[in-house]
C-alpha cells in the first residue's frame, strides 16, 4: 500500500510536471508566434510605405517627363518627301497627346497647366489634320495658305510652351525652390524670336536656312533647360 501511495504520488508529481511543461511550452510558442506576427505586420507596413513613397516619387517625375517627351516629339521634326506627299516620321500630334497626359497630371501644381491643356488638345487635333493633308499631298497645292497654317501652328505652340514655362515659375514660387525657371524662360524667348525671324526670312533662302539651323539649336537648348527643370522637380519629390 505504501509503494502504491508512493507510486501514486510520483505519478501525480510527474503529471503536475508535465502540465507545467505544457503550460510553459504554450506560453513560449505564443510569445514566438506573436513576435513573428508583429514582425510580419511591421514588415508589411514598412514595405507598403516604401512602395507608396517610391510610387509617389515615380509619379511625380513622370508628370514632368511626359511634358518633356511631348516637347521632344514636337520640336524635333524629321520629314520624308515622296513626290507631293510629306511624311512626318515623328508626328507632332503624338507629342501633343503625350503632353496632354503630363499636363493633366500637373494640374495640382499650377493652374497654368490646367489652362493650357485645352490648347494642347486643340493642337493635337489641328496637327493631326495637317499631318493628313501633308500625307496625301494636298499641302503642295495650298500655296500661301499652307504658310498661314504653319504660322498659326507655331504661334499656338509657342503659347502652350510659354504657359508651361509660367507653370514652372509658379512652382518655384509655390515651393520656394529653384527649378531653373529663369533659364527656361530665356531659352523660350530665343525659341520665339528665331521662329519669327525664320518665317520673315523665308523670302531669302540662304538667310532662312541659317535661321532654321539656329532655331533647331535653340530648340535643343530649350529641351536641355526643361530637362534640368524636370530633374530638379524629381529631386524635390525625393
Amino acid at each position: 500500500m505504501i509503494k502504491n501511495k508512493k507510486g501514486y504520488r510520483y505519478k501525480k508529481y510527474f503529471k503536475k510536471k508535465d502540465i507545467i511543461k505544457t503550460i510553459v511550452f504554450k506560453i513560449y510558442w505564443s510569445i514566438v508566434i506573436n513576435s513573428i506576427r508583429k514582425y510580419c505586420s511591421f514588415s508589411i507596413i514598412y514595405i507598403s510605405n516604401n512602395l507608396l513613397i517610391k510610387n509617389t516619387v515615380r509619379n511625380g517625375v513622370h508628370k514632368m517627363k511626359n511634358i518633356f517627351i511631348g516637347f521632344l516629339l514636337i520640336f524635333i521634326d524629321f520629314n520624308l518627301n515622296l513626290g507631293n506627299s510629306q511624311i512626318g516620321l515623328i508626328p507632332d500630334f503624338v507629342g501633343y497627346i503625350v503632353m496632354i497626359n503630363g499636363l493633366g497630371e500637373m494640374t495640382d501644381e499650377s493652374r497654368m497647366f490646367m489652362e493650357v491643356k485645352p490648347y494642347a488638345t486643340g493642337m493635337a487635333v489641328y496637327t493631326s489634320i495637317l499631318y493628313f493633308i501633308d500625307l496625301i499631298g494636298i499641302s503642295a497645292s495650298l500655296g500661301f495658305l499652307s504658310y498661314i497654317l504653319a504660322i498659326a501652328s507655331t504661334i499656338i505652340s509657342l503659347y502652350i510652351s510659354y504657359n508651361i514655362v509660367r507653370g514652372v515659375k509658379e512652382m518655384e514660387e509655390k515651393y520656394n525652390i529653384f527649378l531653373n525657371g529663369d533659364s527656361l524662360r530665356s531659352t523660350w524667348t530665343l525659341v520665339a524670336v528665331f521662329n519669327v525671324v525664320t518665317y520673315i526670312c523665308l523670302l531669302i533662302p540662304i538667310v532662312a536656312i541659317v535661321c532654321i539651323i539656329v532655331s533647331f539649336i535653340v530648340a535643343i537648348s530649350f529641351l536641355v533647360a526643361f530637362n534640368k527643370s524636370k530633374d530638379l522637380y524629381y529631386e524635390m519629390n525625393v
